[in-house]
């Protein structure tokens, strides 16, 4: 521990963001096991940055492209996001990538938070391409609340290319909670026969959550 130490108090800011070089640096370290079977182990950078690379590759794509090559080859990474002025919107698209996620910190409390307390849930996915689905004989999605990239047209109410696992406070887990709103197409059709006594008791209607998902194993 004290000759890492001594290593971590020899390294000196230079004034610049070289993202590429860094992951490069990650990806030769694994290179021995990349493509490993995840069902195994857990492949998986964590890159502590403020995401403004004004050395090496900075285009976006190139970047981007990078790190998601990296997922095709089973190795994931975490994006810590450090400071105030973080790029928010390069992390936002590089924890779009499947097995990527991201925090912010802004203190050094979370940044303990994160690192320590929560790293088992920050580093394990648990499924890839979840995706809920609304089937109905009689209804058709008018609005979403909650989900931003709901596609009303196919009935898909949310799409998330890797789930992660959340700790628990108290007994409860922080989350979220999405609304559909819906509009009857077939006047003659409805759920609930029973709350509306003028419905046909006859209809066909119908409703259904419809969950697909990727296990680790690459099983749907």
């Amino acid at each position: 521990l004290e000759a890492i130490r001594g290593h971590i108090a020899e390294i000196t800011a230079a004034g610049g963001t070289d993202m590429s070089a860094g992951f490069s640096a990650a990806m030769d370290l694994l290179k021995p096991y990349h493509d490993a079977d995840l069902t195994e182990v857990e492949n998986r950078v964590v890159f502590m940055t403020d995401a403004m690379p004004n050395l090496g590759t900075t285009d976006r794509t190139d970047i981007t492209d990078a790190f998601a090559d990296a997922a095709d080859r089973n190795v994931h990474t975490t994006f810590v996001g450090i400071g105030l002025d973080t790029n928010a919107d390069l992390v936002e698209s590089l924890s779009k990538i499947r097995g990527a996620n991201h925090y912010f910190v802004h203190s050094t409390e979370e940044f303990r938070q994160r690192l320590a307390e929560e790293f088992t849930y920050m580093v394990t996915p648990l499924v890839f391409d979840l995706s809920l689905d609304v089937v109905s004989d009689g209804y058709e999605i008018e609005a979403v609340y909650g989900s931003p990239n709901a596609d009303r047209a196919t009935g898909e109410v949310m799409h998330v290319t890797t789930l992660f696992p959340s700790p628990t406070s108290g007994g409860e887990t922080r989350g979220g909670v999405t609304l559909l709103k819906l509009r009857e197409t077939d006047p003659d059709s409805n759920l609930d026969s029973d709350s509306n006594p003028g419905s046909d008791p006859d209809s066909d209607a119908s409703l259904e959550l419809v969950a697909n998902w990727v296990e680790r194993d690459g099983t749907q």
